[in-house]
């Protein structure tokens, strides 16, 4: 019984072993994380994010994110600019949460604070109303898509002239897979 004890021991720590050498070489695999200017701002965006043209006027930098395995359609992330402010904290949050026709429970709100800069971010699930990509504010056809994901953050520098919204949305699995990239970019955030 005790050579038994022994041996699932060894081959399950081989297991282990395997499989922290997997997550290891992948760690490895990953690309550096990118600089990005956000007007005074500079953020540090994964390198895994593919750069993208945007197609909105307030859409300063967009990225296509990586689909998780399984997932048919890929994230798009983006961020917007606005002059002279786009409504309160609590007003954004409603719109974002306004974008799904079903929520799986309510959003989940969580506030920091970098380099003086105060960031709110949401995290969203549900049944997302998609307008493929103007919006759902824009009108036309809307497409309703479950199972999708938003992270979204306001950032208000402190005395800025200018307020900034990051938004990443698309299907659960592939957005969720990006959370500690779209965290990481938020907390890399310094004054240039």
């Amino acid at each position: 019984m005790r050579m038994l004890s022994i041996g699932l021991a060894l081959a399950f720590g081989g297991v282990m072993s395997a499989d922290e050498t997997k997550d290891e070489k992948k760690e490895a695999k990953k690309k550096p994380a990118v600089p990005v200017t956000l007007g005074e701002y500079e953020l540090k965006v994964s390198g895994e994010w593919l750069k993208q043209n945007t197609k909105s006027p307030f859409r300063v930098l967009q990225w296509g994110i990586p689909t998780a395995e399984g997932d048919e359609k890929a994230p798009v992330c983006y961020i917007s600019e606005f002059p002279g402010g786009v409504g309160s904290v609590d007003a954004n949050v409603k719109r974002w949460e306004g974008e799904y026709e079903e929520k799986d429970g309510e959003a989940k709100k969580e506030k920091v604070s970098v380099e003086g800069v105060k960031i709110t971010m949401v995290d969203v699930t549900g049944v997302f109303k998609d307008s493929m990509g103007r919006g759902p504010a824009a009108g036309g056809k809307v497409e309703l898509r479950k199972g999708y994901r938003t992270l979204a953050a306001m950032i208000e520098p402190e005395g800025g002239e200018k307020v900034y919204t990051i938004k990443m949305v698309g299907p659960k699995k592939s957005v969720g897979a990006q959370r500690d990239d779209f965290v990481s970019m938020l907390k890399s955030m310094k004054k240039k």
